[in-house]
């Protein structure tokens, strides 16, 4: 299959321009951006669950959940190429650090950089191939971390063809071992655009799932647009 990239690449570059897997990655991070829309949710993982609240205002992405009785929070700004990590304590606003994006999130599978999807701003990709995830056509494109920050050293992205919706990442390690999958396995659509409503997240270890968590939205209310129910995916 990945014999077949030189054809592709040059059947997509008129589409998408010079470098196709770029393109590809910044439609997707539009179809993940919403304005002005609140989710309640929780994380969950085997019987302990954390109740989260999530706010996507465009190009700011706030993340509230409670720790020792106090409140907590994360915030992304985005811009085009890039997207910064803060914290909340308190009201008060601090640069997260690097060091910690790939920490654990209340004992969670999820990490500071997953929440976050940082790898859709790694620039330089290769466009891999076309693959199915279950019945929907995607992209596969391979990303490398531009520095030492994460656990991920690259991640393969699966981008579904029609929505640009983010179907599946796998994150490689230094030594390129798989240590991590995402996967969305229920979707809604919000504001016409198509989100995830339950991502999974599998902590991998030598082929085989060592843990996983999930992350759990609710409708928000008023604003569904064209769906009676979250959809499975298939």
């Amino acid at each position: 299959m990945l014999k077949l990239f030189p054809i592709l690449f040059l059947f997509l570059t008129p589409l998408f321009g010079k470098n196709p897997a770029d393109q590809i990655i910044a439609n997707a991070r539009y179809a993940s951006s919403l304005n002005n829309i609140e989710f309640k949710g929780k994380f969950k993982k085997g019987f302990k669950s954390t109740p989260i609240l999530l706010k996507m205002l465009g190009n700011d992405i706030q993340l509230y959940y409670q720790k020792d009785g106090q409140d907590k929070g994360i915030q992304l700004k985005l811009d085009q190429n890039n997207c910064t990590l803060y914290n909340i304590s308190s009201g008060q606003r601090s640069k997260f650090p690097t060091s910690q994006f790939g920490a654990s999130i209340e004992g969670t599978d999820f990490t500071y950089e997953d929440l976050s999807l940082r790898f859709l701003y790694w620039n330089g990709g290769n466009l891999l191939m076309e693959e199915k995830i279950k019945t929907r056509e995607c992209y596969k494109v391979r990303v490398n971390n531009p520095g030492n920050a994460g656990n991920y050293k690259y991640a393969d992205l699966w981008i579904d063809k029609k929505s640009f919706a983010l179907m599946k990442m796998q994150g490689y390690d230094a030594q390129a071992r798989h240590i991590k999958t995402l996967e969305p396995t229920d979707l809604m659509n919000v504001d016409d655009k198509i989100m995830m409503k339950k991502m999974k997240v599998r902590t991998m270890e030598n082929g085989r799932t060592k843990s996983e968590s999930s992350l759990i939205l609710e409708n928000p209310e008023g604003i569904l647009k064209n769906t009676n129910r979250p959809r499975k995916m298939r």
